[in-house]
């Protein structure tokens, strides 16, 4: 999911470049960018980015402190920690994620339980960062808030119920999935309406809220 913007809270990301030249270690990082709206993907485009937040663990993609997917990340490495405060709360909530989402299905629970550890977490909480600038712990929550119903990066189908490898939902398309497991393939249009949809989109800045309403006409057009 890539999320800068959701509940008129920002957040800075941090995109991995074109072509890392080593898978283990942390690439060039380019400039923060912003305004990538997780309620403007759908399933399949928010599983196919991938995004730095901060710390070790906060952002899809990145997991150990490295350009690394959740199924290959053996979560290994300390969240960020810092002399003064200890570890910090927001990584420790996401690196739990990245746990539940790679290595133990089924995964309806892995995001509620993202949401209700960062709910713990003191919101203003400034220990997880990216290029030594904070990201407060509730914004991230705000951003998980709006996907707490979804297993890991994609929307709840039976692959997610019946424990198939999170590699296998996030690598393969919403109609082959549901071959695979007798289903329909769910929609890609968030909240099910294109009212919904836009219900969803933040409402400040304005450029945020017109990318968010022109990808909802567009994702529930056929809905």
């Amino acid at each position: 999911f890539a999320v800068c913007l959701v509940k008129k809270k920002a957040l800075a990301l941090h995109l991995p470049p074109a072509a890392p030249t080593d898978p283990g270690v942390p690439p060039r990082r380019p400039t923060m960018r912003a305004l990538l709206l997780l309620c403007a993907l759908g399933p399949n485009e928010a599983a196919a980015y991938a995004f730095h937040v901060c710390g070790n663990y906060c952002g899809p993609g990145w997991c150990n402190g490295q350009w690394l997917g959740e199924t290959d990340c053996d979560d290994s490495s300390p969240v960020e920690t810092w002399s003064a405060t200890g570890q910090s709360c927001a990584d420790l909530c996401c690196k739990a994620h990245d746990t539940c989402c790679g290595h133990e299905p089924p995964y309806r629970d892995c995001n509620k339980k993202i949401v209700a550890c960062l709910s713990a977490c003191n919101p203003a909480s400034l220990t997880c960062t990216l290029d030594d600038v904070p990201v407060p712990a509730g914004g991230i929550e705000a951003a998980m808030d709006i996907v707490e119903d979804w297993c890991c990066g994609s929307p709840c189908d039976d692959d997610a119920l019946l424990g198939e490898p999170d590699r296998i939902r996030r690598n393969t398309t919403g109609a082959d999935r549901a071959a695979a497991v007798g289903t329909a393939a769910p929609s890609i249009c968030p909240g099910g309406l294109l009212s919904e949809c836009i219900a969803l989109c933040p409402s400040t800045p304005p450029i945020g809220y017109e990318a968010c309403v022109e990808s909802c006409a567009s994702r529930c057009s056929t809905v």
